[in-house]
């Protein structure tokens, strides 16, 4: 996020430097909030070049988050609160610039899990820890466990959010909508995609997760799979990512190239609209 709300100023920080940057930030932190839990997340570190830092420190909301970063570092922020971000341009060396996201976090094992990366500079994957956020997300919506024991007229999707896993209950008849916590355990949301055998390790990066669902069985059969491999591609698409996941990458086990590309084509007029969302919401940011 940051890295577009300040990329007049801000550039992509070096592994080297960025080696050294964290650690300064983390112990600025410290010095003023001895008692936080805070986790370095994301790929920095883990890559030749990043676009920005990630940084989670355990807080009870967004404002609380928004609150420390002020103090620490004596600078107004801009807040995403759909992504519980606190962004803000962070000064080191000869007048360079890198973005800092900090993310709110509940339960570090859940924040861990959620934002772990693989190691691209030892070649683990070639996609974004998004795209794996974004598979997850995909497979705990397709998951039938959480369309059971629905009231009446009431329909249910999952929230993979930053902060734990969510499930939205809208009643059509009554107009209403709420949203309840689940969990933020990983053991429970792997439960919640395979119906045996599923760990850890599936879920380290992208083309993990991919094998994984093709050789494990899940808890909604080969129906969720075939679901999966199409809403995957077409997600991707519309959420107008930098960086294009290419279905001629992957084994598609349910649906031809010509099928994946003829249902990518009917969102184009949803990537446009996210395209100027983004647009907007980077140009306007909340201070």
């Amino acid at each position: 996020m940051g890295g577009n709300l300040f990329k007049d100023l801000c550039k992509p920080i070096t592994l080297e430097d960025a080696q050294k940057i964290v650690p300064e930030i983390i112990e600025k932190i410290i010095e003023k909030f001895p008692e936080k839990i805070i986790l370095p997340i994301g790929s920095c570190g883990l890559k030749e070049i990043s676009s920005d830092i990630d940084i989670a420190i355990k807080t009870d909301t967004i404002e609380e988050l928004k609150d420390i970063i002020e103090k620490v570092f004596d600078q107004s922020t801009y807040i995403m609160e759909s992504l519980y971000i606190v962004s803000i341009p962070y000064k080191y060396g000869n007048d360079k610039y890198v973005s800092v996201d900090f993310i709110q976090m509940k339960d570090i094992r859940y924040t861990y899990f959620r934002y772990k990366s693989p190691n691209y500079l030892k070649g683990e994957s070639k996609y974004k820890v998004g795209t794996k956020i974004m598979m997850v997300g995909d497979l705990l919506r397709l998951s039938p466990i959480f369309q059971q024991n629905m009231p009446e007229n009431c329909y249910a999707w999952m929230d993979y959010s930053p902060i734990g896993l969510f499930r939205n209950i809208y009643n059509e008849k009554e107009g209403t909508y709420v949203k309840q916590f689940i969990t933020t355990d990983p053991e429970f949301i792997m439960n919640c995609i395979f119906k045996e055998n599923g760990d850890y390790s599936d879920f380290y990066s992208v083309e993990t997760i991919w094998k994984a669902i093709h050789e494990k069985p899940l808890i909604g059969g080969e129906e969720m799979l075939k679901n999966f491999e199409l809403s995957f591609f077409v997600n991707c698409y519309r959420k107008c990512w930098e960086e294009q996941v290419n279905p001629k990458d992957f084994n598609i086990k349910y649906w031809t190239l010509e099928e994946i590309y003829k249902e990518m084509e009917k969102q184009i007029p949803v990537r446009k609209a996210n395209e100027f969302i983004d647009k907007m919401l980077n140009e306007n940011p909340k201070h």
